[in-house]
């Protein structure tokens, strides 16, 4: 993806609310499936991860890989993802 699709797409997530928040349960299956529904449904999600979620980095590196997803940004515990 190019870097001004990507500023593009940062402008548009900063007025986000987050979809989803993940908690102590962690990456789950049925978070994967609700990501990806919300990601077809509307293409650009904002999700926070909360402290009792564990390693951000980690968790952001799974959801990335599971979802096969774009990782448009990561700023402190939110997440934005955006899939065509």
């Amino acid at each position: 993806m190019e870097i001004k699709q990507l500023k593009e797409l940062r402008a548009k997530a900063h007025s986000l609310e987050p979809v989803l928040q993940i908690g102590k349960s962690g990456i789950t299956a049925s978070i994967i499936t609700e990501i990806l529904l919300q990601l077809k449904k509307r293409k650009l999600i904002k999700i926070k991860l909360l402290k009792a979620a564990g390693d951000r980095k980690k968790l952001v590196d799974e959801i990335v890989s599971k979802t096969k997803a774009v990782l448009v940004r990561s700023v402190g515990r939110v997440v934005v993802l955006f899939k065509k």
